[in-house]
């Protein structure tokens, strides 16, 4: 869980973000719930009943992406709220089977009229803005013409709600069939500013190092720092550099802090942002024992989330997130060789944040996952009713509603179903916590 860029990975690495289903919806979290207990969620006692909102529907099918049958291998969506709540960005990236669709893109929305303010196409954009060539020459008049993908993974807005950030990585080789001095690739950013129009882009073309964490958005170079240790969470410093607090280790108890009244932290320009994001739960089955074990067998329970972030003044941009492995009360403790069955040894150990976390955990089923998504102030859990990717005993399940939990009781504040019956996806608070936002594919609803 270092504060270090991914590396470009294989496409077969890439069908595990196929556990996102690529489109978006977006719902009003108070959407259709009774009054008292709208008031007991926000902390008010509303005093005039008041109609539900209508949700309104957003068509996101200008996006037209993975249009040809049998070629789109997985599809990553992300999303993100302006910090003053004024828009929100919607990022599609899919893969296919010889790299990136040349139609990801991402979707500026106004949230107050709904509608449509920017659509940036990414790869026009970065191959005319950075002049990357399309054709490379061989010799003897032979040019081979080359495809340039892009790798888009997050957004995130800077604090002031004036710029938004797309980290990226780049490529433009076809290893079967170009020669090697045609292979090009290297990190980049976009940089758009509020209405979606184009701010600055920042490119380094066959810029490779160990040590890049991330950009200096003021200057335009890269940042090069040693990788930090894995911590629950991070603090900014005025030079950029980060801080770790809480540092997690492999061994041993996490650290004894209480977590459920504290806010998860603002990557979008706050001082210290924690690793408790929009993520992923899952209860995964030893590989080398059967479907079905007896009760009490260890099953390793983990949490997984990846984001950027953005320092307060907005000038210094990083990566970071958490994959570790949690041990929920009332579970068996697992031993060296459980640990290394799962192949989480040189994984951290994480704490259980909250009780709506600890009632997470132990509702999925084997082989089953969630998404999962703290409000920012940390007083609500919301999660995917989770999703099952293997046997997963006499209930049935498939991620068709969302579940609100209370953080420091555990206990269900409210259930939504979507009007699709789908609530598979990434799940992302508005800053005030008073929206919810649900990525899938084709349409969002509000």
């Amino acid at each position: 869980m270092s504060i270090r860029r991914r590396r470009v990975v294989s496409h077969g690495g890439l069908s595990r973000l196929s556990v996102l289903l690529a489109s978006a919806l977006l719902m009003m979290l108070l959407a259709g719930c009774d009054l008292p207990l709208l008031g007991q969620i926000m902390g008010t006692k509303p005093s005039t009943p008041a109609p539900p909102p209508k949700p309104v529907t957003l068509d996101l099918s200008s996006i037209a992406t993975c249009t040809q049958p049998g070629t789109c291998q997985s599809c990553l969506m992300d999303a993100q709220w302006s910090p003053d709540g004024a828009r929100f960005a919607i990022l599609k990236s899919c893969y296919l089977g010889r790299g990136t669709d040349p139609n990801n893109a991402v979707l500026l929305f106004n949230a107050h009229t709904h509608s449509l303010v920017a659509q940036v196409t990414l790869q026009k954009t970065i191959v005319e803005e950075g002049k990357l060539p399309s054709v490379c020459a061989e010799g003897n008049g032979v040019n081979i013409q080359q495809t340039v993908n892009i790798d888009a993974r997050e957004v995130v807005w800077t604090a002031d709600s004036q710029r938004l950030a797309i980290p990226f990585e780049y490529w433009n080789y076809q290893p079967e069939e170009m020669p090697g001095y045609c292979a090009h690739g290297g990190p980049g950013v976009l940089l758009l500013n509020a209405s979606g129009q184009l701010d600055r882009l920042l490119l380094r073309k066959d810029y490779h190092s160990e040590t890049f964490t991330g950009w200096d958005l003021q200057t335009g170079e890269p940042v090069e720092s040693d990788s930090l240790p894995a911590a629950l969470s991070y603090r900014w410093g005025a030079d950029g550099k980060l801080t770790p607090v809480d540092t997690l280790s492999t061994t041993g108890a996490p650290p004894a802090t209480s977590f459920s009244h504290n806010p998860i932290g603002n990557p979008m320009g706050g001082a210290t942002f924690s690793i408790w994001q929009s993520g992923s739960i899952l209860l995964q089955e030893p590989t080398d024992q059967p479907s079905t074990q007896p009760p009490g067998a260890y099953d390793a329970y983990t949490f997984q989330s990846s984001f950027a972030a953005i320092s307060p003044n907005g000038r210094y941009l990083t990566w970071s997130g958490a994959f570790g492995w949690m041990e929920p009360k009332g579970r068996e403790q697992p031993s060296a060789h459980d640990l290394d069955t799962f192949g989480l040894t040189d994984l951290p150990r994480l704490p259980i944040r909250d009780a709506a976390l600890q009632k997470a955990l132990l509702h999925l089923p084997q082989n089953g996952s969630a998404g999962v998504a703290w409000r920012p102030d940390g007083q609500m859990l919301v999660m995917t009713v989770p999703n099952c990717h293997g046997i997963c005993g006499p209930r049935e399940f498939g991620e068709k509603s969302l579940r609100i939990l209370r953080s420091d009781t555990g206990q269900i504040a409210l259930e939504l179903t979507p009007p699709q019956g789908d609530a598979a996806g990434k799940l992302r608070w508005s800053a005030d916590g008073k929206y919810l936002l649900l990525v899938h594919e084709r349409d969002a609803i509000i």
